[in-house]
């Protein structure tokens, strides 16, 4: 759900034949994927889309990639560098 198509995810998403839970060759889902673009494009757009993954398609955020990481973990994970970077400058000021 790249780009903000989340009108185009709800189209493709209608079909009671998708499975959102579906596992690529690293492991990650459709919510892993989503929570990774936080950091990469809108976020009220972004959590929007994955609002819309759990609550509307019910997809399962507990899936474990090849890594063994949840979603929440890559949400840490994106965000950690972000939050570091915020934090040491904060201390300098």
């Amino acid at each position: 759900m790249q780009k903000a198509h989340l009108g185009c995810a709800e189209v493709l998403l209608a079909h009671g034949d998708v499975n959102v839970n579906f596992v690529d060759d690293q492991g990650h889902t459709i919510i892993a994927h989503a929570v990774q673009d936080l950091a990469d494009s809108n976020a009220a757009n972004a959590i929007a889309q994955a609002e819309f993954l759990v609550q509307r398609k019910n997809a399962d955020v507990t899936i474990k990639d090849a890594k063994g990481r949840q979603a929440l973990h890559l949400l840490a994970h994106t965000f950690a560098p972000k939050l570091k970077n915020d934090f040491v400058n904060s201390v300098r000021d």
